[in-house]
């Protein structure tokens, strides 16, 4: 691909038919901005890999471009197998660090909803006192009422 590099990144729809090349979305595009992958050779158009704006001369411009599929970030190398023990064992005192931390949230919440669960069953339990002192308090006096009106009867009738 290093000799296809300057020469082939961009062409116009007419020469991808020459070489029977087609971007995958299978659209034709008379005058379509083409990018070519240098990893597998497959042709896009620059508008279906969100190139928009480029055009054949800055496309031809760049030094390589590798579509989504072949693309590997240079940050994610991979894994050896002699490293999977110490990644392992990272992994599960992350866990259980974030476990604790999330213990600790819960707890706290618990703790917090109990409060107020306690604080609104006293509050209950004190609205109900004061309805049955209440009603402590209407029914005796109702009973001195009842009594007093017995007492001036059984008076009138003597």
């Amino acid at each position: 691909t290093d000799a296809k590099k300057g020469t082939r990144k961009s062409v116009r729809k007419q020469e991808t038919d020459l070489l029977k090349e087609q971007c995958p979305c299978a659209v034709d595009s008379e005058d379509g901005v083409m990018i070519q992958c240098d990893v597998c050779d497959q042709w896009f158009h620059t508008m279906c890999v969100n190139l928009k704006g480029l055009t054949n001369d800055s496309v031809k411009t760049l030094i390589e471009w590798q579509c989504l599929t072949c693309f590997r970030s240079p940050f994610l190398n991979p894994v050896r197998d002699d490293q999977m023990p110490c990644i392992q064992r990272a992994i599960k005192e992350t866990i259980k660090e974030q476990f604790h931390v999330l213990n600790s949230v819960v707890d706290t919440t618990v703790k917090s909803f109990a409060e107020v669960t306690a604080s609104s069953q006293e509050q209950v339990i004190n609205q109900l006192a004061i309805t049955e002192t209440s009603k402590a308090v209407v029914s005796e006096v109702a009973l001195k009422l009842d009594t007093d009106r017995m007492e001036r009867e059984n008076r009138k009738l003597n």
